[in-house]
């Protein structure tokens, strides 16, 4: 799993199973078509982490 914000995270997210983004990192994913869930505060990030250990 991985959780960024920004443009410096577009090359850990092209590794990562789990995608978590927000703001410009939102953006990239987007426009280049990585699967991302999109998040605006940590409890959804949270919310996404036990979902993911509980499945």
């Amino acid at each position: 799993m991985f959780v960024g914000d920004g443009v410096s995270d577009e090359c850990a997210v092209t590794q990562a199973d789990i995608v978590m983004a927000t703001s410009r990192l939102r953006q990239v994913c987007e426009s280049k078509g990585i699967k991302h869930t999109s998040f605006d505060t940590f409890h959804e990030v949270l919310d996404t982490v036990v979902e993911s250990i509980t499945i």
